[in-house]
């Protein structure tokens, strides 16, 4: 995803920008509200990359929880191994 490989090659800013953007259009569309947990996983990674890591913490338990509540145990593993 765009936002995780700007945040790998230290564009911070732009990583946060396409977060909010697509954040924005899964807000707005709700056919597509099923990636607000990747959303969630993507914004843990780029904080992480930035060691902002309560707000990386914070945004794995969030996709956690949403994969969790909709039983997807791939997604279950990839962010407990995230955490």
């Amino acid at each position: 995803n765009m936002a995780w490989a700007y945040g790998l090659q230290g564009r911070y800013a732009d990583a946060l920008r396409f977060l909010e953007k697509a954040e924005a259009q899964i807000k707005a569309e709700k056919e597509i509200a099923y990636l607000q947990g990747e959303l969630w996983l993507t914004r843990g990674r780029v904080e992480y990359e930035r060691n902002f890591l309560p707000d990386a913490l914070n945004n794995y338990l969030k996709a956690l929880d949403f994969f969790e509540q909709k039983a997807d145990s791939n997604f279950v593993a990839e962010a407990t191994s995230l955490i």
